[in-house]
């Protein structure tokens, strides 16, 4: 299974470098299409031109004689349609362009193109494999002996590419190169049968003459400039270890061969920039071999031999993209960058096979050390004049990411997220104060990997061991504040950016600081109390979760003071609506959980944890209702937040009223019987305190309403009455003491009374303008 993926990486990675090149210059071949097009029609306007007797003024004939000069010149200056077909060149993309054009090519061009060109090649494979049968057949039958079975190879293999020279000086170029060709493979066979069938001779020997075969097919492609028949170099050149190999490990003499082998192959491809499928093959043939061998032979005592050999390929290969830099080559320059980010990731990967498992320590820094190295790279190259930005970018990315790399094989947990945010707000600001993008968008991608991992720890949410918690002072709260360190840098410098969408991106970082300090009080709080619940026996669980949720909702009112006085002060809408949001929740949790104290048997009136926590609840909305009066001006909706405020504040003095009444007589119902007089007696004046004291709020907030001229206000006092009377009909009336009755709807009568002579006598100031 691993021989058949290696084999399927092996074919793979040249496919998709090929269709990567390809697509890239689509663009380039539709134009030089058009362009073919016009020099054509303008071609067959000169020859009009040509035969249309000379009756036009001389003035205009000399206007049409400078014309077909120029097309003259530029006719010559380019080899024919034919020409080009059977040159040994690379075929230029104006000629498949046309290809699919029906005019494009003659049926002439046709006919030698499918007669001299692709006849040949499949001549050259049918010789090839012709003689292959021979061979077998020969073999079957016993005709020849061993000995002279491959020399008749090795005659036919010379004869060929002698013959394939001897052509080529006559100017049949591609019959020679497929002479040439078929030599070459037949070669290749012969040795190979020599050692592998009949073991004529040793393995060292057989190396040495494949390697000759090899060098020789490669002073052929230069001799006939035939990429083809480079590519027939490779593969024989890279084939050799598995058609000689005896399944021995030989990792010392494979891989120095293979050096070899690359370091030839590097000097033809700097030789033929055009060539540069050969450097994309070679990188991949390279660790497709290293790779099957380690999977095949590798042990622990070879982890020295195989680390420098595979460090010496990757240096090769580095070596290979600086020449290129330095040199300025702009052929196929994406395409060389990706074979240069491919030899990082293959050489990475094998490193971290071979030495992670034995010296796990040692991974870490090796990591920083190859980051290290591309960034002196990006430091050095990105001063030449004539790189282009993208090498830069892939240099600095590929430092980028093996540094963070090193993290997390070094440190876990938390302080994996601090470092990641130390190379995340450096990279940000680096990025955005150069208005580098590619740099500002790789500190955004380390933003993001900062949260995933964030999220995925386990103590993000819940200490793991609580026992060992401390409120504050822990690694997790100082990780949460570097992260909120960052996303507020994130933030400040967006705000102050010159960069398309900075406004989006500074609206995103306030938004996560904000989401992020509410998780810290959340967990904050919701560990302390887990603690509390362990190393104090006396409290109960529903007592914690009751102090628990009111703490939260404390905290809550408290953080969106900050957050909103900080959107206040900054102008930030995104804050503002946040802090909004984060009130909203910490009042809605005191109000569900306040209205009945847990345990009752243990409240206190007035001075307990519920009072404490409401009374700083109202205090945080009073404060809100201030921050919202100095800066009404600053948005039109302020003013329905402000009203809702208001109802908020009545909504939590009502809580804490009714809270603290009922919760009086639970206690004392706490320990009596459930059948006797007392227990019925408490039960009818709770109920008629009750009512009674919403009765007084509905009064208290008539005056306050009519006093401020607020009809919101004297609105929400009508709807408290409402309940009241509601309650008083629905509730006392069937359930209270003929006594308690009484009491109940006298009082409910003189308090109804009493508010209708409030509104009469008040009436010119409610109809007054409301504020």
């Amino acid at each position: 299974m691993g021989l058949l993926i290696a084999l399927i990486l092996f074919l793979a990675i040249p496919v998709i470098i090929v269709w990567v090149k390809v697509y890239q210059n689509s663009g380039k071949i539709d134009r030089l299409r058009g362009e073919l097009k016009s020099l054509r029609r303008q071609i067959d306007s000169l020859e009009r031109s040509k035969s249309t007797p000379k009756t036009v003024t001389p003035p205009k004939q000399e206007t049409i004689a400078v014309e077909p000069q120029t097309h003259i010149k530029v006719e010559k200056e380019q080899p024919s349609l034919g020409e080009q077909l059977f040159s040994d060149a690379p075929i230029k993309s104006e000629i498949w362009g046309g290809i699919s054009e029906k005019s494009s090519l003659s049926k002439n061009e046709w006919e030698l193109f499918i007669g001299g060109k692709v006849l040949n090649r499949l001549g050259a494979l049918a010789l090839v494999i012709g003689f292959g049968f021979f061979l077998k057949y020969a073999f079957d039958n016993n005709i020849i002996s061993e000995t002279i079975r491959v020399l008749i190879g090795v005659l036919v293999g010379v004869a060929l590419v002698a013959g394939g020279l001897r052509f080529h000086k006559k100017e049949f170029k591609i019959f020679s190169q497929g002479l040439a060709g078929s030599g070459i493979s037949i070669l290749y066979l012969s040795v190979y049968a020599s050692f592998n069938y009949y073991h004529l001779i040793s393995q060292p020997l057989a190396f040495g003459l494949m390697s000759i075969v090899t060098i020789i097919t490669f002073m052929q492609a230069f001799y006939y400039n035939s990429m083809a028949v480079s590519l027939l170099g490779w593969a024989g050149g890279f084939l050799t270890p598995f058609l000689l190999s005896t399944g021995e490990a030989n990792e010392v003499g494979l891989f120095s061969y293979i050096l070899i082998l690359d370091v030839g192959l590097i000097i033809v491809a700097l030789r033929k920039d055009s060539w540069v499928i050969l450097e994309a093959l070679t990188v991949a043939a390279t660790y497709v071999v290293f790779f099957l061998w380690y999977q095949e032979f590798y042990i622990e005592n070879k982890l020295i031999v195989a680390s420098l050999f595979l460090s010496g390929f990757w240096l090769l290969f580095y070596a290979l993209n600086l020449i290129h830099v330095f040199r300025a080559t702009r052929t196929s320059a994406e395409l060389r960058q990706i074979v240069f980010s491919i030899n990082i990731a293959l050489y990475y990967l094998g490193l971290y096979l071979i030495i992670d498992p034995v010296y796990h320590e040692w991974m870490a820094f090796i990591t920083f050390m190859i980051s290290v190295v591309y960034f002196i790279t990006f430091s050095v190259v990105r001063h030449q004049q004539k790189m282009f930005t993208y090498q830069q970018n892939f240099a600095l990315l590929i430092a980028i990411s093996l540094l963070t790399i090193s993290i997390p094989i070094q440190f876990e947990k938390f302080i994996t997220v601090l470092f990641w945010v130390l190379e995340a707000g450096i990279i940000l600001w680096i990025g955005v104060k150069s208005e580098l993008k590619f740099v500002w968008i790789t500190g955004l991608a380390l933003t993001l990997l900062v949260i995933l991992d964030l999220i995925t720890i386990q103590d993000t949410f819940s200490y793991s061991i609580v026992k060992s918690f401390n409120p504050i002072f822990n690694i997790r709260a100082l990780t949460l504040f570097s992260v909120g360190l960052l996303f507020g840098i994130g933030a400040y410098l967006f705000s102050n950016a010159g960069i398309k969408n900075s406004n989006q991106f500074r609206i995103a970082f306030n938004s996560l600081l904000a989401t992020l300090l509410f998780l810290f009080i959340t967990v904050e709080i919701g560990d302390f109390f887990q603690k509390l619940e362990l190393i104090d026996t006396s409290y109960t669980k529903d007592q914690i979760q009751f102090q628990n949720f009111l703490s939260w909702s404390l905290g809550c009112v408290i953080l969106s003071m900050v957050i909103v006085s900080f959107g206040y002060f900054k102008n930030l809408i995104e804050l503002i609506i946040t802090g909004k949001i984060v009130l909203a929740l910490g009042v809605l949790m005191s109000i569900v959980i306040g209205i009945s104290y847990v345990p009752v048997e243990k409240f206190l009136l007035v001075f307990n944890f519920r009072s404490l926590i409401l009374v700083g609840v109202l205090i945080g909305l009073v404060l809100h209702l201030i921050l919202i009066k100095k800066n009404e001006n600053l948005y039109d909706w302020l003013e329905d937040i402000y009203k809702t405020l208001q109802v908020g504040v009545i909504i939590v003095c009502l809580t804490l009223i009714t809270g603290e009444i009922r919760d009086y007589y639970e206690k004392e119902i706490f320990y009596l019987d459930i059948n006797s007089s007392a227990y019925l007696s408490m039960i009818n004046l709770q109920q008629l305190l009750l009512s009674s004291s919403w009765l007084i709020v509905s009064i208290g907030l008539i005056i306050i309403g009519i006093w401020q001229r607020s009809q919101l206000i004297r609105t929400t006092s009508i709807i408290i009455f409402g309940i009241a009377i509601l309650k008083i009909f629905l509730y006392d009336l069937s359930f209270l003491e003929t006594l308690y009755r009484i009491f109940s709807f006298i009082g409910l009568g003189i308090v109804l009374l009493l508010a209708s002579y409030l509104y009469q006598k008040y009436k010119h100031l409610i109809f007054e303008q409301e504020k």
